[in-house]
């Protein structure tokens, strides 16, 4: 059923754990291993969701496919065979994530990334064949937090306080375009940002009498790089 889904590209949400909703909860498999787990229900619960089971499918997803790695039960999040199955199979997926070091003479166990994990401490995942990968799913932050997610954050910020540093002093300019295109001037002046794509956007004064355009082509960089 969940794999029919995948391929008609059906939403996969009430599939998904009943924790989606905490904003206080972080999914460590999915930020150190990148892995998603699937409900195998048939059903739909009351709140909508697939009725729990004891099995769960777990998935690596990219943006044009979806790797069927394993069905395990609960309490696998830290069983790294599952990424020695996706080694095996589909190798390339993970190729971005190797990392040239030597083989450790004793690699880090399930048992033992599942305690460092309770620490918050990110560790490499060394194959039964020597090969390292690290930073499949992104790594997470001390607090547990993924640490893309961190890092889109503070891109955020750094984004709009340059926005805002942009648009410090221009009050006088704003007023005078107001009243010479409109003819009147709102009290307090609001501006909104405008996405354009091609990480490019425009500032409107967003409650003149029209969405009048005051800056444009301001740079934004989402990169993560």
């Amino acid at each position: 059923m969940a794999e029919a889904e995948l391929q008609t590209g059906t939403s996969l949400q009430p599939r998904l754990s009943r924790t989606l909703n905490n904003r206080a909860f972080n999914d460590l498999m999915l930020h150190e291993f990148g892995l998603h787990h699937l409900h195998l229900g048939t059903t739909l619960d009351p709140t909508g969701l697939i009725t729990r089971t004891g099995d769960l499918l777990v998935v690596l997803v990219r943006p044009d496919d979806a790797y069927l790695v394993d069905v395990r039960s609960h309490g696998c999040w830290s069983q790294q065979d599952l990424i020695e199955i996706i080694h095996e199979n589909w190798p390339s997926v993970l190729r971005p994530f190797r990392i040239n070091i030597e083989s450790s003479q004793s690699p880090v166990t399930s048992a033992q990334r599942e305690n460092l994990r309770r620490r918050r401490m990110n560790a490499a995942i060394e194959m039964p064949d020597g090969t390292v990968y690290a930073g499949i799913g992104g790594g997470y932050v001390r607090s547990g937090a993924s640490f893309d997610a961190v890092r889109w954050a503070d891109i955020t910020l750094r984004m709009a306080k340059e926005i805002e540093n942009a648009m410090t002093g221009l009050e006088s300019q704003l007023t005078a375009e107001l009243t010479r295109t409109t003819g009147s001037v709102p009290k307090p002046i609001r501006l909104r940002l405008v996405d354009l794509g091609e990480e490019r956007a425009a500032i409107v004064i967003e409650n003149a009498d029209s969405a009048l355009p005051v800056r444009f082509d301001v740079p934004i960089n989402w990169s993560l790089e």
